[in-house]
């Protein structure tokens, strides 16, 4: 449950940047993007805690069998669980250290951006079928060619 929570937790946060639309939109996706960041990072922590280094299998597993025809399964290792806890580290360091430096337009890109690159981590890091590995790789590398076209155009 509690890697099915840290997965959906930004995801739910691109939803909610995509579908506001209230009076002062900027601020409260920016507030919004960084509480979900911090939760998402204690919760990764509360997964650390409990996680047992000296069992060498698979730790926090949840299948799940109704997704399509496929079978959907989370899990994580002793590998793993580091770059899930970098990964829920480097993201609120990364709204905080562009808080001020995007302009207004680009930051609600900026801000979906983040938080579905987080969650492709995410899932890269906690899938244990190649296929849904695949899948979650190509979704991750594919976010780079947004940040290209929607940053780096002038520099």
């Amino acid at each position: 449950m509690l890697l099915s929570t840290l997965i959906l937790l930004p995801l739910l946060g691109t939803l909610m940047a995509l579908i506001y639309t209230g009076k002062d939109k900027i601020k409260f996706l920016k507030v919004t993007a960084l509480v979900i960041t911090i939760i998402d990072l204690f919760i990764s922590l509360i997964i650390w805690f409990l996680f047992d280094n000296s069992f060498k299998h698979f730790q926090f597993v949840q299948e799940h069998y109704t997704v399509g025809h496929y079978d959907f399964y989370l899990g994580l290792d002793g590998l793993s669980i580091y770059f899930v806890l970098l990964t829920t580290l480097i993201a609120p360091i990364s709204i905080i250290s562009n808080w001020k430096s995007i302009k207004e337009q680009d930051m609600v890109y900026f801000l979906v951006i983040v938080l579905l690159l987080e969650s492709a981590l995410l899932l890269i890091y906690s899938v244990l079928d190649i296929l849904m590995f695949y899948i979650f790789f190509w979704k991750y590398f594919g976010s780079f060619i947004y940040i290209n076209r929607f940053f780096w155009i002038n520099r």
